[in-house]
C-alpha cells in the first residue's frame, strides 16, 4: 500500500507561486488544479484562500494559498 494515506483531504493548504501577470486573473473563492510531483497522474482541485498584493521583486512572482478539496 502507499507509505502515506491521507484521510482528511480539507486540511491540506497549498502554496504556490505564480507569474505577476496571472495574479489579476485569480482571487479568493476561484478553483485551481493543483498537481504534485509525487503523484503526477492526479489532478486535484483546490480553492483560493488568499493571492499575495506583493510581487517578489527577483522571480517577479505572487504567492498564491489555496486549499485542498472542492471549493466553496
Amino acid at each position: 500500500g502507499p507509505p502515506l494515506q491521507v484521510a482528511d483531504m480539507s486540511r491540506i493548504r497549498v502554496v504556490a507561486e505564480i507569474g505577476e501577470l496571472q495574479a489579476g486573473q485569480v482571487a479568493p473563492g476561484l478553483e485551481v488544479l493543483v498537481r504534485v510531483d509525487s503523484l503526477p497522474t492526479e489532478i486535484f482541485a483546490a480553492a483560493v484562500d488568499r493571492v499575495s498584493p506583493a510581487v517578489d521583486p527577483q522571480s517577479r512572482t505572487v504567492r498564491l494559498e489555496a486549499k485542498l478539496g472542492e471549493p466553496d
